[in-house]
Protein backbone atom coordinates (compact mmCIF):
# COMPACT_ATOMS: atom_id res chain seq x y z
CA UNK A 1 0.00 0.00 0.00
CA UNK A 2 1.42 3.84 -0.46
CA UNK A 3 1.41 5.86 1.95
CA UNK A 4 -1.05 8.62 1.68
CA UNK A 5 0.95 12.39 1.86
CA UNK A 6 -0.64 15.48 3.10
CA UNK A 7 1.52 18.43 3.54
CA UNK A 8 1.06 22.50 2.69
CA UNK A 9 3.04 25.57 2.56
CA UNK A 10 4.54 24.92 -1.12
CA UNK A 11 3.29 26.68 -4.00
CA UNK A 12 0.11 26.25 -5.41
CA UNK A 13 1.07 28.41 -7.83
CA UNK A 14 3.90 27.31 -9.79
CA UNK A 15 6.41 29.12 -12.13
CA UNK A 16 9.92 29.25 -13.02
CA UNK A 17 11.86 32.27 -13.56
CA UNK A 18 13.41 30.53 -15.86
CA UNK A 19 10.74 29.22 -17.95
CA UNK A 20 11.37 29.95 -21.95
CA UNK A 21 9.68 32.87 -23.74
CA UNK A 22 6.21 31.85 -25.58
CA UNK A 23 6.23 32.15 -29.75
CA UNK A 24 2.70 32.09 -29.91
CA UNK A 25 -0.29 33.79 -28.34
CA UNK A 26 -1.94 31.07 -25.76
CA UNK A 27 -5.73 31.53 -25.42
CA UNK A 28 -6.56 31.93 -21.68
CA UNK A 29 -7.82 28.83 -20.00
CA UNK A 30 -11.14 28.46 -18.39
CA UNK A 31 -10.25 27.54 -14.15
CA UNK A 32 -11.17 24.43 -13.14
CA UNK A 33 -14.76 24.91 -10.65
CA UNK A 34 -14.23 23.22 -7.21
CA UNK A 35 -17.95 22.49 -4.89
CA UNK A 36 -16.95 23.76 -1.49
CA UNK A 37 -19.18 21.84 1.13
CA UNK A 38 -20.26 22.94 4.24
CA UNK A 39 -18.81 20.69 6.96
CA UNK A 40 -20.65 18.02 8.24
CA UNK A 41 -18.99 17.35 11.57
CA UNK A 42 -16.10 19.53 13.37
CA UNK A 43 -13.61 20.41 11.55
CA UNK A 44 -9.82 19.88 12.83
CA UNK A 45 -6.99 22.07 12.21
CA UNK A 46 -4.41 19.91 12.89
CA UNK A 47 -2.29 19.54 9.39
CA UNK A 48 -3.18 15.93 8.95
CA UNK A 49 -6.66 15.54 7.44
CA UNK A 50 -7.86 12.69 8.11
CA UNK A 51 -10.81 13.59 10.04
CA UNK A 52 -14.16 12.87 9.07
CA UNK A 53 -14.82 16.15 7.74
CA UNK A 54 -11.86 16.27 6.07
CA UNK A 55 -12.04 12.73 4.46
CA UNK A 56 -15.42 13.52 3.46
CA UNK A 57 -14.20 16.56 1.51
CA UNK A 58 -13.21 15.86 -2.34
CA UNK A 59 -10.01 16.61 -3.44
CA UNK A 60 -9.57 19.36 -6.37
CA UNK A 61 -7.94 18.19 -9.36
CA UNK A 62 -4.25 18.17 -9.57
CA UNK A 63 -2.76 21.55 -9.66
CA UNK A 64 -1.31 23.27 -12.70
CA UNK A 65 1.12 26.30 -13.40
CA UNK A 66 -0.74 29.38 -13.83
CA UNK A 67 -0.20 29.12 -17.41
CA UNK A 68 -1.87 26.65 -17.89
CA UNK A 69 -0.67 24.55 -21.05
CA UNK A 70 1.66 26.95 -21.83
CA UNK A 71 4.10 25.07 -19.26
CA UNK A 72 4.46 21.68 -18.84
CA UNK A 73 2.86 19.56 -16.44
CA UNK A 74 4.52 19.83 -12.75
CA UNK A 75 6.36 16.27 -12.08
CA UNK A 76 5.19 16.75 -8.74
CA UNK A 77 1.63 16.55 -7.19
CA UNK A 78 -0.14 19.74 -5.10
CA UNK A 79 -3.90 19.95 -4.33
CA UNK A 80 -6.61 20.94 -1.68
CA UNK A 81 -9.58 20.05 0.07
CA UNK A 82 -12.16 23.41 1.06
CA UNK A 83 -14.96 23.58 3.72
CA UNK A 84 -16.67 25.66 5.35
CA UNK A 85 -19.24 26.29 8.15
CA UNK A 86 -21.02 28.73 10.31
CA UNK A 87 -17.95 29.91 11.37
CA UNK A 88 -14.75 29.47 9.16
CA UNK A 89 -13.38 28.79 5.61
CA UNK A 90 -11.29 25.68 5.69
CA UNK A 91 -8.24 24.91 3.12
CA UNK A 92 -6.55 22.11 3.65
CA UNK A 93 -4.01 21.03 0.86
CA UNK A 94 -1.25 18.15 -0.29
CA UNK A 95 2.05 18.88 -1.85
CA UNK A 96 4.51 16.44 -2.76
CA UNK A 97 8.05 18.43 -2.27
CA UNK A 98 11.22 16.14 -1.93
CA UNK A 99 13.25 19.22 -1.36
CA UNK A 100 11.57 20.94 1.14
CA UNK A 101 12.87 24.26 2.41
CA UNK A 102 11.89 27.95 3.78
CA UNK A 103 14.05 30.92 5.32
CA UNK A 104 11.23 33.58 6.35
CA UNK A 105 10.04 33.20 9.95
CA UNK A 106 8.47 37.20 10.05
CA UNK A 107 4.55 37.53 9.79
CA UNK A 108 4.02 39.24 6.77
CA UNK A 109 7.15 38.58 4.54
CA UNK A 110 7.33 38.54 1.13
CA UNK A 111 6.63 34.64 1.31
CA UNK A 112 6.65 33.88 -2.24
CA UNK A 113 10.26 34.12 -1.89
CA UNK A 114 10.12 30.36 -0.37
CA UNK A 115 8.51 27.46 -1.02
CA UNK A 116 4.85 28.16 -0.25
CA UNK A 117 1.07 27.52 -0.67
CA UNK A 118 -1.16 30.62 -1.85
CA UNK A 119 -4.76 31.07 -1.33
CA UNK A 120 -6.61 33.89 -3.04
CA UNK A 121 -10.02 34.72 -2.28
CA UNK A 122 -11.66 37.20 -4.98
CA UNK A 123 -15.95 36.78 -3.72
CA UNK A 124 -17.30 37.96 -6.63
CA UNK A 125 -15.14 36.89 -9.22
CA UNK A 126 -13.68 39.97 -10.92
CA UNK A 127 -10.43 39.62 -10.06
CA UNK A 128 -10.35 43.43 -8.03
CA UNK A 129 -10.90 43.15 -3.89
CA UNK A 130 -9.42 40.23 -3.52
CA UNK A 131 -7.81 38.89 -0.47
CA UNK A 132 -4.37 36.57 -0.38
CA UNK A 133 -3.38 34.49 2.11
CA UNK A 134 0.41 32.50 1.64
CA UNK A 135 2.33 30.54 4.16
CA UNK A 136 5.86 28.48 3.66
CA UNK A 137 6.81 25.29 5.16
CA UNK A 138 7.71 27.36 8.64
CA UNK A 139 4.00 28.37 8.80
CA UNK A 140 5.03 31.94 8.21
CA UNK A 141 2.20 33.31 7.35
CA UNK A 142 1.31 36.50 4.47
CA UNK A 143 -2.37 37.61 4.09
CA UNK A 144 -3.43 41.23 2.53
CA UNK A 145 -5.86 42.79 0.85
CA UNK A 146 -5.49 43.90 -2.96
CA UNK A 147 -7.62 46.38 -3.98
CA UNK A 148 -7.27 46.02 -7.79
CA UNK A 149 -4.65 43.26 -9.46
CA UNK A 150 -1.00 44.18 -9.70
CA UNK A 151 -1.21 43.83 -13.32
CA UNK A 152 -3.23 46.86 -13.24
CA UNK A 153 -1.24 48.64 -11.03
CA UNK A 154 -2.53 47.27 -7.89
CA UNK A 155 -0.71 48.20 -4.41
CA UNK A 156 -1.35 45.15 -1.48
CA UNK A 157 -2.64 46.79 1.18
CA UNK A 158 0.19 44.20 3.81
CA UNK A 159 -1.56 45.61 7.53
CA UNK A 160 -4.95 44.11 6.52
CA UNK A 161 -5.01 40.86 8.55
CA UNK A 162 -7.41 37.53 8.29
CA UNK A 163 -9.33 37.36 12.02
CA UNK A 164 -9.83 34.34 13.49
CA UNK A 165 -6.82 32.82 11.05
CA UNK A 166 -5.25 29.54 12.91
CA UNK A 167 -3.25 27.07 10.94
CA UNK A 168 -1.54 23.72 11.42
CA UNK A 169 1.50 22.07 9.89
CA UNK A 170 1.99 18.36 9.35
CA UNK A 171 5.89 17.37 8.33
CA UNK A 172 5.18 13.69 9.10
CA UNK A 173 7.42 10.74 8.18
CA UNK A 174 5.14 9.75 5.87
CA UNK A 175 6.13 8.89 2.21
CA UNK A 176 5.49 8.60 -1.59
CA UNK A 177 7.81 6.80 -3.34
CA UNK A 178 10.38 7.66 -0.84
CA UNK A 179 9.65 11.52 -0.89
CA UNK A 180 8.91 13.17 2.74
CA UNK A 181 5.90 14.71 3.35
CA UNK A 182 4.16 18.04 5.29
CA UNK A 183 0.85 18.78 5.71
CA UNK A 184 -1.07 22.38 7.15
CA UNK A 185 -4.36 23.33 7.35
CA UNK A 186 -6.31 26.91 7.10
CA UNK A 187 -9.12 28.32 8.89
CA UNK A 188 -10.24 31.58 7.58
CA UNK A 189 -13.14 33.32 9.72
CA UNK A 190 -15.23 35.24 6.20
CA UNK A 191 -17.85 36.49 8.02
CA UNK A 192 -14.81 39.72 9.65
CA UNK A 193 -12.55 39.52 6.78
CA UNK A 194 -13.78 42.67 5.49
CA UNK A 195 -11.95 45.02 2.98
CA UNK A 196 -10.11 47.66 5.34
CA UNK A 197 -11.44 51.72 4.93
Amino acid sequence: MIARAVRTGLAAILGSASAPAMTAPVAPASPLGYVCYRAESAVTVDGRLDDAAWRSAPWTAAFVDIEGDAQPRPALRTRAKMLWDDEYFYVGAEMEEPHLWATLTRHDSVIFQDHDFEVFIDPNGDSHEYYEFEINALGTGWDLFLPWPYKDGGQAIHNWEIPGLKTAENRSAERIAGKPCTASTRRMNPSSSQPPK
